[in-house]
């Protein structure tokens, strides 16, 4: 009883001085029933005295004795379980709390079943095993207020919560959330993630300006919060702030906003040290790989070349250790968008040769057959057809990337496999469209007889082209998951024929765009590269027809280009050389001043229209003759 008395006191004279009457207890070697149950409990006790000394591991031998007693009891059980939470052995852990569970000293809706319950909840969650910490976190919410107080509900609410978050269950984690910032909005338990993760569930329900004034009115972006943090520099407030303005920007990218390139700066610094250093991820999204992705995107966007390429490795070598560590990592990375923007940005920063190995990783993924697809077969045919889209447009990188890494047979060989499939496509395009066409007649010809009216739409039920595009690439964007439409797919107001016939035709234009500047520097014939120029320019008309909203000047640039160079190499069509220069120059003259930029200043790896300055001086003419 001494023992017990001393080990309440909780001060570090007194458990030294519980430990040795505890140790002592132990040690003697006594028979009976009853010296057996005194040292079963005393080893517990003395594992209890550890375990709050943070000697987690000196304290497990002790608990496990306790247990091999026959009397089965719940304390040194559970708190085995703690020990092995508090070592990171959290698979373990949760077998050892739903054990507690079972034992006759832990009833239902008791106060050590809720505690057995809250922290089975944190080990499945720890371990990724979301289905699992939702089940144990609901069952321990139900009646945690009542048996554990406010406090411990709250404590409850949020992570049960943070798992309904990485279950996907967006819908339902953000009820949670909200729950928990309804009056008393200012309890002093109240986790401080709670507002972070209300922000979070809006942005993947897309409810992007609720999500932004959640963020921007969060406690750890307040003026009181971030002046407490500059005096106390503490590591975790930090990464809050820093995850917070993440989300922000995350926001502003997107709602299409402009971001705040400071901000931009600040949060890319921070995350590229922090990413670098740790393998955990506890304030922000479940995979520290996606955050690693969306950073470099981010970065991509706003011309941070350099810094895109670091978080995209980043993003790739989370997700690959990640994979190894288990079968199921919870990583949502979009892998092969991921591994073809690196290569494209290394691509882009004139390193050639390492832009090839990511771009070839994408060709290999790509060429793996689509799983087979489920309802209707219009679905299944756009997945296929996004698919292989998807296909030709990782050629066409890998393409381009090969020729400026002087692989040029190779990538002559990839443009003519992309424009044999647009060949094939087409044919298949010309055949659907025919039957559209039938099918259309046929329903007017019911029409006209009377049957089968159709009711005549409302105003509400009618759709603006506009929004027929907004559906199209809704549509796209569900049946290819991890897609980013403006980057892969292009949307078209003309319905589904449409739609496959211009992403086709896109494929073509950059085919023969590309074919075109391989022939060109390849200088065997010119006069094919400038059948390739103008097969190209033909395409461009009725795509723009298609495509209202993309911008094609910078395709017409480079294809005037390079024919003025490849129409000076041919001695007879010097006059159409100049001509083509001339159309060229003034294209990259108008998108400068539409865009804002100048020449000089501009990003792109090389200028067209200094390149058509060089072959002037060359053969003769001037660059003025040119300008005029």
């Amino acid at each position: 009883m001494l023992a017990v008395s001393l080990q309440k006191q909780n001060t570090h004279s007194s458990l030294q001085a519980a430990k040795n009457l505890f140790q002592k207890i132990i040690e003697e070697k006594q028979d009976g029933f009853y010296y057996k149950d005194l040292v079963s409990r005393s080893a517990s006790w003395l594992g209890s005295c550890l375990f709050r000394e943070g000697n987690y591991q000196e304290a497990k031998p002790y608990f496990e004795q306790a247990i091999d007693s026959p009397l089965k009891w719940f304390s040194p059980i559970y708190y085995k379980g703690m020990a092995l939470y508090r070592l990171e052995m959290y698979s373990d852990a949760a077998s050892w709390f739903c054990s507690a569970l079972e034992t006759e000293m832990c009833p239902a809706n008791s106060g050590e079943a809720i505690d057995c319950l809250y922290w089975a909840g944190r080990s499945h969650a720890a371990t990724g095993n979301w289905p699992e910490a939702i089940d144990k976190f609901h069952l321990a919410l139900s009646s945690s207020k009542a048996r554990r107080g406010w406090q411990y509900a709250l404590a409850c609410k949020f992570h049960y919560g943070r798992a309904l978050f990485a279950g996907q269950k967006y819908t339902e984690a953000k009820r949670q959330f909200e729950l928990l910032l309804e009056k008393p909005g200012k309890l002093l338990g109240r986790p401080l993630g709670s507002d972070y993760y209300l922000g979070c569930c809006l942005l993947r329900l897309r409810q992007l300006a609720a999500a932004e004034k959640v963020f921007l009115d969060s406690r750890v972006l307040s003026l009181r919060f971030q002046e407490a943090h500059l005096k106390t520099r503490n590591a975790t407030d930090e990464l809050a702030i820093m995850s917070a303005r993440y989300q922000l920007l995350r926001c502003s990218t997107l709602q299409g906003k402009l971001l705040d390139g400071g901000m931009l700066d600040n949060v890319l610094t921070f995350f590229s040290n922090w990413c670098s250093i740790t393998k955990n991820y506890e304030n922000s999204d479940p995979a520290i790989a996606l955050v690693e992705y969306h950073l470099a995107v981010m970065a991509m966007g706003h011309r941070r070349l350099e810094r895109a390429v670091v978080f995209f490795e980043l993003a790739l070598a989370n997700y690959e250790i990640k994979s190894k560590q288990q079968a199921d990592s919870g990583s949502t990375l979009p892998l092969l968008e991921c591994q073809s923007e690196l290569g494209l940005t290394l691509h882009k920063l004139g390193r050639h040769g390492e832009a090839l190995a990511p771009l070839c990783k994408v060709l290999e993924g790509l060429k793996i057959p689509m799983p087979a697809t489920q309802g209707l077969s219009a679905s299944a045919s756009q997945q296929k057809f996004n698919h292989q889209i998807r296909l030709m447009r990782a050629k066409l990188s890998l393409c381009e990337a090969s020729h400026c890494a002087t692989y040029t047979p190779e990538a002559e060989q990839l443009a003519k496999d992309v424009l044999a499939w647009v060949r094939r496509q087409q044919q298949r395009n010309q055949e659907e469209e025919e039957e559209e066409g039938n099918r259309v007649k046929g329903e007017q010809k019911q029409q006209q007889s009377g049957e089968n009216s159709p009711k005549e739409l409302t105003d509400e039920q009618k759709q603006t082209p506009e929004q027929e595009t907004l559906l199209q690439s809704q549509a796209i964007q569900e049946q290819t998951p991890g897609i980013q439409t403006q980057q892969h797919m292009y949307a078209c107001p003309r319905g589904a024929s449409c739609y496959r016939r211009a992403n086709t035709q896109m494929c073509a234009l950059n085919a023969l765009v590309l074919l075109a500047q391989i022939t060109h520097d390849i200088g065997e014939d010119y006069s094919r590269a400038v059948s390739l120029c103008n097969d190209a320019l033909a395409i461009i008309p009725p795509l723009k027809a298609d495509l209202p909203l993309h911008n094609f000047i910078e395709d017409e640039i480079r294809l005037h280009a390079y024919l003025a160079l490849s129409l000076a190499k041919l001695p007879e069509r010097r006059d159409e050389a100049e001509e083509q220069a001339r159309k060229a120059i003034q294209l990259e003259k108008a998108k400068c001043t539409t865009t804002g930029e100048a020449t000089e200043e501009s990003t792109e790896k090389m200028s067209y229209c200094q390149a058509i300055g060089g072959f002037m001086e060359e053969f003769g003419a001037t660059v003025g003759s040119v300008n005029e």
